[in-house]
């Protein structure tokens, strides 16, 4: 496997990645072989359609097989090679997956940033309490109360007609 990085900004990197022929040719082999199981045509029972009639009618599928099963793969690879630890999901771009060929695509993705701490040890803050006024304390007050006041129906109780 083949993984270049580029840093696009302070917080962005793109991989170029490329995967070897062979590893491309037995994901492929195997999503032929899982299409193939569950295949249905007629004129066949299920899972004994000719490759040849897997190709022409179900390409489009073993691709997306292959794609949804290798590409996550060569991407994990790719991070674990460059030790890079992304914050969200790549952005894949130019992904090239053909039966004979290797994988490439690009990914970019954005990475915490490196954030230099300086010296921080021996510095004095003082601390200043604000005065409060009575205004600000009977206020607060008020807030709290309505935040925690409940609303009670009540109904009085019927009047007896004998009095």
């Amino acid at each position: 496997m083949k993984v270049a990085v580029e840093e696009m900004g302070a917080c962005k990197r793109r991989l170029q990645v490329e995967e070897a022929p062979e590893v491309v040719r037995t994901a492929w082999e195997k999503a032929f072989t899982r299409v193939q199981r569950e295949a249905r045509l007629p004129g066949f029972r299920k899972g004994k359609v000719p490759r040849s009639m897997i190709k022409l009618h179900f390409s489009d599928d073993v691709k997306q097989e292959v794609a949804r099963s290798l590409i996550p793969e060569v991407y994990r690879q790719a991070l674990d090679e460059t030790r890079l630890k992304p914050v969200e999901e790549p952005d894949l771009q130019e992904v090239r997956l053909e039966e004979d060929a290797p994988l490439s695509f690009s990914a970019v993705v954005e990475i915490k940033p490196a954030i230099a701490l300086g010296d921080y040890a021996g510095i004095a803050v003082k601390h200043e309490p604000k005065p409060l006024t009575d205004d600000e304390v009977d206020e607060t007050l008020n807030q709290f109360r309505e935040q925690h006041a409940e609303f009670r129906w009540w109904i009085a109780p019927p009047t007896s007609a004998i009095s």
